[in-house]
């Protein structure tokens, strides 16, 4: 997956199993930190990230032609940042993804689901604030 470095903008390259160890920007060499906003992320990185990654991952499967898709971007960056090196926040947007709507069986939008190394923990279907959010973390 793809790290866009704080300080001088650079992307890092690094394996989802590595997001927890402290990674150093190629260009400037400063410490990357984990990421505080949701990342995009493709069919292909999808089976990865939800496998290897050290933390939980939530995801978010959106369409941009759905208003609730648009409309809960700030709800889900809101948790994105309150949980920054604890939880890791994915935007599945079908369109770019459609194979991943397939594979975690997803029929509405917008619906986050909590996977931890590949095991769905819970699903949530229809817009949700950070703090519902925040209330399935803390049951899972």
């Amino acid at each position: 997956m793809l790290l866009r470095c704080t300080i001088c903008g650079a992307s890092n390259q690094l394996p989802a199993s590595k997001l927890a160890d402290a990674l150093r920007c190629s260009r400037c060499r400063q410490i990357v930190p984990p990421p505080a906003h949701s990342l995009a992320a493709t069919d292909a990185e999808l089976a990865e990230i939800t496998r290897d990654a050290p933390w939980p991952v939530l995801l978010d499967f959106w369409s941009p032609q759905e208003a609730s898709g648009r409309d809960g971007a700030q709800e889900v960056e809101k948790f994105a940042r309150r949980h920054q090196g604890h939880v890791l926040v994915l935007r599945v947007n079908i369109a770019q993804a459609p194979n991943a709507q397939v594979r975690f069986g997803v029929q509405r939008l917008p619906t986050f689901l909590l996977v931890d190394h590949g095991r769905e923990i819970r699903r949530l279907v229809g817009l949700q604030s950070a703090d519902q959010l925040e209330s399935v973390l803390r049951a899972a």
